[in-house]
């Protein structure tokens, strides 16, 4: 899990600025995997990554948070939902352009969707030919 970085163990990474782009995994989390723990992103680009099952780009778990500010998610690709963001925890985007992704089954722009209750809120923002 996690082909670029992964965040575990209630860890917190800051992204300012960065891009990361072509990073592939067999199952989730291509380019972020946040499974307990905090993501702040800012000015940064996710693109060309895929993942063999869910969030090509960025993976939230149910325990973890992301704030994503001002960043572009784009170009993405994941085997089942998600081919941008999968979410199962709680993410803010604001300002943030989605477009471009894809995905096997179900949400290829953003895949809000856990068996609990995950949180997703979105201001001033751009999801576009997702597919």
């Amino acid at each position: 899990m996690g082909g670029s970085l992964t965040i575990s163990g209630g860890g917190r990474l800051t992204l300012i600025d960065c891009v990361i782009r072509d990073n592939t995994t067999f199952n989730v989390g291509a380019a972020l995997y946040v499974d307990h723990g905090q993501l702040l992103m800012v000015g940064t680009t996710v693109t060309g990554n895929s993942a063999g099952n869910v969030g090509g780009g960025v993976y939230v778990g149910p325990i973890a948070s992301g704030e994503i500010v001002n960043s572009t998610i784009s170009g993405n690709h994941a085997g089942n939902t998600g081919g941008g963001l999968a979410n199962e925890g709680r993410t803010t985007l604001n300002n943030v352009t989605v477009v471009g992704n894809s995905c096997g089954n179900v949400g290829a722009g953003i895949d809000n969707d856990f068996d609990g209750s995950p949180s997703l809120e979105i201001a001033n923002s751009i999801l576009a030919d997702n597919f």
